[in-house]
């Protein structure tokens, strides 16, 4: 029997070891971050580095980073950029990682499912769901509404009206309008984002809620009294459309106050039992209706009031204006 001889070489190289890891940090939106490692390897070998966040590899042409070997400069943090850290040493006998939380202090996130739960009239209760706080305990909720005949974004009124929680009632919306609802939330690093819209609200139809406005007259012949108004926005319709009365009567001055039957009753109001002569015009684009009266009369004053009126009754007076015959 023969003898069987084998030579080899065995190297040893030293292992690659992290010695000093990233360090953790609470940062503010908008703040500057440098992290750094150190390792140990056998300087027989070439060492590479590599990061990652939450376990994903960092881009090289994701603007917020720069990296340069063992170190990474993370700029104008914001939320996107909160995770947790990894730099790996990397030789060809092995590798060693090392890890740190970055924390971003910044305004919450969006809310999300914002949705309303009850309704009743003109009130509807609110009902979202928080979105992460970003290091700070979200102190105000804003509600903004928006309705189908204006396409702006509008802050309106709560209850309560300073919303700390994820639930709230929004009053006085219009009748017979379409609204969708967002949600923004602010902590005492700012104002985050708002939410998603909510699902389109129908209010229910009413009478009008409004009156019209800009009284004025336009007579210009003789035995006449124009009456002209600026027509009401479709919003304040409370239906589909409506109608303006119109009441005139002629104001006579020094007339005697009829007082209340017991004058020791001062919280009774005067009465005012003069008639009113009243007129219709149908349609909410109208802006006019024309009176006639006696053609004696004169730039004689009239006061005058206006009302929008429909299918679900008559809304408020306009404040009384005095106009003039021509």
């Amino acid at each position: 029997m023969g003898n069987v001889q084998s030579e080899g070489t065995l190297q040893i190289y030293l292992p690659t070891v992290i010695t000093t890891g990233p360090q953790g940090n609470e940062v503010i939106v908008g703040d500057l971050v440098q992290m750094g490692c150190q390792a140990t390897h056998d300087n027989q070998l070439e060492l590479t580095w590599s990061w990652t966040q939450n376990g994903e590899a960092i881009s090289v042409f994701d603007k917020h980073y720069t990296i340069s070997g063992d170190s990474i400069l993370i700029k104008d943090v914001s939320s996107e950029q909160a995770g947790i850290y990894q730099c790996c040493a990397n030789t060809d006998v092995g590798t060693d990682c090392a890890s740190a939380t970055v924390v971003v202090m910044a305004p919450p996130e969006p809310p999300t499912n914002v949705m309303v739960t009850n309704s009743y009239e003109n009130t509807v209760t609110l009902q979202w769901q928080a979105g992460n706080d970003n290091g700070a305990a979200v102190d105000l909720y804003l509600v903004e509404a928006k309705c189908g005949f204006d396409c702006s974004w509008r802050f309106i009124v709560t209850s309560p009206i300073f919303v700390n929680t994820t639930t709230c009632q929004v009053k006085k919306l219009l009748p017979n309008n379409d609204y969708m609802f967002r949600v923004t939330a602010m902590n005492k690093y700012g104002t985050g984002a708002p939410s998603e819209p909510s699902a389109v609200y129908s209010s229910p139809p009413g009478a009008p809620i409004r009156h019209p406005i800009k009284i004025k007259g336009a007579s210009k012949e003789l035995g006449e009294l124009v009456v002209q108004w600026q027509p009401m926005q479709p919003k304040y319709f409370g239906d589909n459309d409506i109608s303006y009365k119109v009441v005139i009567r002629k104001q006579v001055r020094g007339d005697p106050v009829v007082l209340p039957v017991n004058l020791n009753d001062t919280n009774v109001p005067p009465v005012d039992n003069r008639p009113w002569i009243e007129q219709v015009a149908i349609g909410g684009t109208k802006n006019q209706t024309t009176f006639k009266v006696n053609a004696s009369e004169i730039f004689v004053p009239y006061e005058v009031k206006v009302q929008a009126v429909n299918n679900y009754g008559p809304g408020p007076f306009s404040l009384m204006r005095v106009l003039h015959t021509a």
